[in-house]
């Protein structure tokens, strides 16, 4: 079930809901607002009042309306590590070394298999069982991750999908 909350700070204003969604309520108007994605794929509002302008981040307005932090931590976490998914049910408060921990962890402790592919031929050239194995053929594994997740076309001439 969807529950509106004021946003903190912008209280008759703007509010959030607990599955993500950020709303205007302006003279009386409700205008649902639409995020943008931020280069580090988080999704952001920009709320402005008295002619001050704020970009906030969907994840941590939902939190700080619906999770309750008696100990104070400084971070929201994506349970799932989907950037986007910003229920309340997803989302929790860690430390910030929590936080820089679990995304180490998404990042390099998570092994998917990944097809090397000849983009004039479209056939697969290799396969490997996780993306740090491309090393041992010189290729740099960051750009072959932004070459699967759809953020660059190919790296040292090759196209790279996920298997898995």
């Amino acid at each position: 079930m969807e529950i509106w909350r004021d946003i903190s700070g912008f209280e008759g204003h703007y509010q959030v809901n607990n599955i993500g969604g950020v709303r205007s309520i302006k003279q009386g108007r409700i205008k649902i607002l639409q995020p943008v994605k931020s280069h580090s794929g988080y999704l952001k509002v920009h709320l402005s009042l008295k002619s001050v302008v704020l970009q906030q981040s969907v994840h941590r307005l939902v939190a700080e309306a619906f999770i309750p932090n008696p100990a104070n931590l400084s971070d929201v976490n994506h349970l799932d590590r989907v950037k986007h998914n910003n229920k309340e049910v997803n989302l929790e408060w860690i430390s910030k070394s929590h936080n820089n921990l679990h995304a180490y962890a998404g990042e390099h402790g998570r092994k998917r298999k990944v097809a090397q592919i000849d983009p004039t031929t479209n056939k697969v050239v290799r396969t490997v069982d996780c993306i740090s194995d491309l090393k041992d053929f010189g290729i740099a594994t960051p750009h072959v991750t932004t070459v699967c997740r759809g953020r660059r076309k190919t790296c040292n001439g090759f196209i790279f999908k996920y298997l898995d």
